[in-house]
């Protein structure tokens, strides 16, 4: 077939994959041929690329996303085929079968996108050296011989006309047979993944000053500032109507970090602000014991939680939209109304049991905690962050140190 390969090539280099079709009087069991086969044609085949591939692809290069395109095919054809798609970087190929130990292949990995002429065991050792490389690794085919690349990728994505192995091993399979879903898939995730974090730090917040008031006031001698009344005011303006509303909103923002890391770093700084000020005002109100009485305390400590409350809103829901611009002002004007929504069939401070007598002695005390507990929250912010960042240096070389040591 040599005196053919110029123009094999041709057809490769167009994209085309090329069949040849030969007659040989007898194939020997070593699968030579007695005589040189007769060439009778060439079958060109042609792949079809969606509209919609392109703008698909696209998206994926905008979030960041490394396309690897692996193939059992000619690398040059793949490249072609790339190129018509919208891959970027498709002019750099490799013919995977000149690829012969793991080294190579681990650098190899990094320096081309269209690997061509792959074996599964191949496919499976690139998924590998990527995780190696700390990437998070999605991997789509339909073939048995992607099995082994699926089943250790992060997701595995099969089409619906695939192979029953590949479709048994994946995580996700395509119904449609159709790629471009693959972008609402992945927003949809996001605002799932986003906005359950943001709706889990605000439960947080609450839990855990609740548990340390628990704990505190078993300590000091002190009554507990909040009665169940005074925590479902809170609850419902600071909790229940943000997180619902935070909750459904559409959300494409990058996932990032670990979850139950992220909601703890995220509540701790809002947790601690409403344990100290609280503490602080209940303290003080102490001092005060003719002029501020225990309904009036609670009425101090609601107002500061609220307060740091709505800064924690404020922080979660940047960056700033109509939605949540008019949600933060809604609920702090419903924060303030309560205090004076007095009716003639319902008197809402009597229903959760909120004073309206505001003395000198209160203010002094109130006003002061308040305007402290803005830099602190944003101190302790920057704290939280700052030690986060450390352990996660710390985790970083103890694991260098293990991959050596082994």
């Amino acid at each position: 077939l040599d005196k053919y390969r110029n123009q094999i090539n041709e057809f490769i280099s167009d994209g085309y994959r090329v069949l040849v079709l030969a007659t040989a009087l007898e194939i020997k069991e070593d699968k030579t041929f007695e005589e040189e086969p007769i060439v009778k044609a060439f079958i060109i085949i042609s792949d079809k690329i969606r509209k919609e591939a392109p703008e698909t692809l696209k998206y994926f290069a905008e979030q960041g996303v490394d396309i690897k395109v692996i193939s059992g095919d000619n690398p040059l054809t793949v490249s072609k085929i790339a190129c018509r798609a919208g891959v970027i970087g498709y002019d750099k190929y490799i013919d995977a079968s000149t690829i012969e130990t793991e080294e190579e292949l681990k650098k190899a990995v990094n320096e081309y996108v269209i690997f061509g002429r792959t074996t599964p065991d191949q496919k499976l050792s690139l998924v590998r050296a990527l995780k190696e490389q700390k990437h998070t690794v999605a991997m789509t085919g339909d073939g048995v011989n992607d099995v082994l690349a699926l089943r250790e990728s992060d997701c595995s994505i099969a089409m619906v006309s695939g192979s029953d192995a590949t479709k048994n091993v994946s995580q996700l399979v395509l119904l449609d047979n159709n790629f471009a879903c693959l972008p609402k898939a992945v927003a949809e995730g996001r605002r799932t993944i986003n906005n359950l974090e943001r709706s889990a730090s605000l439960f947080l917040v609450k839990t855990l000053y609740n548990l340390a008031f628990a704990l505190i006031f078993l300590i000091i001698s002190a009554d507990l500032p909040f009665a169940p009344s005074h925590m479902t005011f809170i609850s419902v303006l600071t909790i229940g109507v943000p997180s619902y509303i935070l909750a459904l909103e559409p959300n494409k923002e990058l996932v990032k970090g670990r979850f139950f890391k992220k909601i703890i770093s995220n509540a701790l700084p809002a947790s601690i602000t409403v344990i100290l000020c609280v503490v602080s005002a209940t303290l003080a109100c102490t001092l005060f014991p003719d002029t501020i009485n225990q309904e009036q305390v609670s009425t101090i400590c609601t107002i500061i939680a609220g307060v740091v409350g709505f800064m924690y809103i404020a922080k979660i829901s940047y960056p700033y939209n109509i939605l949540r611009i008019a949600l933060l002002i809604v609920l702090i004007g419903a924060f303030v109304g309560c205090f004076f929504a007095e009716f003639s069939f319902f008197n809402v401070p009597q229903f959760f049991g909120l004073s309206r007598e505001f003395n000198h002695d209160m203010i002094v005390i109130m006003l002061p905690i308040i305007a402290i507990s803005i830099p602190m929250f944003v101190g302790l912010i920057f704290l939280v962050q700052l030690i986060s960042k450390k352990l996660e240096n710390k985790k970083i070389k103890i694991l260098d140190y293990f991959e050596k040591e082994k």
